[in-house]
């Protein structure tokens, strides 16, 4: 998880996304725009399926501003940038590309 000072325009994303893959290339990364649910979040992804961790949608709906995972299509997977459900603009959607 990566945690931005201010809601990045897609170039910044995009740019933030390479540099991520190229240190991390295996990892998926879930990029937010605020920290106050962070924990939350953690511990429920930590703990899923356990309801004692709950998830924390509100937040996340308004904070999670992007994600770098290998989707699988036809072809086989591919590392992409999509975008988070508070994207403005592309919400659960490709936004690039990673290799």
């Amino acid at each position: 998880m990566v945690v931005v000072k201010h809601r990045p325009s897609d170039p910044e994303l995009i740019t933030l996304a390479r540099q991520l893959h190229r240190l991390y290339p295996s990892d998926s990364i879930n990029v937010f725009d605020d920290d106050t649910k962070l924990k939350a979040y953690r511990d429920w992804t930590l703990n899923y399926p356990s309801k004692a961790y709950p998830y924390p949608e509100a937040w996340v709906n308004k904070h999670h501003v992007a994600m770098i995972n290998k989707m699988f299509d036809a072809g086989g997977g591919r590392w992409q940038l999509r975008g988070g459900s508070a994207h403005p603009e592309q919400p659960e959607s490709k936004i690039a590309d990673l290799e």
